[in-house]
């Protein structure tokens, strides 16, 4: 066998253990949302990371990723995670899955996210337009009562008009952040957001969420 053959043989030796020893396995579960009911596993959810291709969620909702090259601490690179009519219902922790110990895929129907956010809309725009039309009211009653003029009452209506507009186009963000949360898992202070929305106190929901910085 020549030198340069043996050379070669060598460095496979080393190098083979070398990138073996390198790679990641993470493990992890697919639970599929059921609202205030437990989660129950997930099959089929196809999952495409960066550096570590594709797998699918078996019957008990299980998956594992092996990393080529990435290590420990790194972020996770999602590409894909999908079944049909079904979402990805805790974004948030995907966004900052890192690599480590076992991490978990929550999804959710469509149709019951949907109904869910639906829900929430409905009671939160509700809530919005019967301000708007008190707030409107007593624009009128001061000017019928002549203690605003004609020039402050167009100005006072449109505010509050420019005011109901702009509440509607945040409540879209909102009630999307709302609706992802987790009421099989709810806090104390998620409790508190969830009773207000429920209340129609949209505004104190909102100031409640925006404190506990999600």
């Amino acid at each position: 066998m020549k030198i340069s053959q043996i050379l070669c043989l060598l460095c496979i030796q080393v190098i083979v253990p070398t990138m073996a020893y390198t790679q990641v396995v993470l493990h992890g579960h697919v639970l599929e949302y059921l609202g205030y009911s437990d989660k129950r596993p997930l099959a089929g959810v196809d999952i495409y990371i960066k550096d570590a291709g594709s797998t699918i969620s078996d019957k008990y909702g299980s998956y594992s990723l092996t990393f080529r090259t990435s290590k420990k601490g790194d972020p996770v690179f999602v590409k894909r995670i999908e079944k049909i009519n079904y979402e990805i219902f805790n974004t948030d922790a995907i966004q900052q899955w890192i690599i480590g110990s076992d991490f978990t895929i929550v999804m959710c129907s469509k149709a019951r996210f949907k109904a869910l956010r639906d829900s929430y809309y409905k009671v939160s725009s509700r809530s919005y337009a019967n301000q708007y039309k008190n707030e409107k009211k007593n624009i009128e009653k001061l000017r019928k009562s002549k203690k605003i003029t004609e020039e402050e009452y167009r100005q006072k209506i449109d505010q509050i008009r420019n005011d109901y507009q702009n509440q509607l186009e945040n409540l879209e963000t909102y009630v999307e952040r709302f609706a992802r949360i987790d009421l099989s898992e709810i806090s104390d202070s998620e409790k508190k957001i969830v009773g207000l929305i429920h209340e129609g106190k949209i505004d104190k929901a909102i100031e409640e969420y925006e404190k506990q910085n999600y």
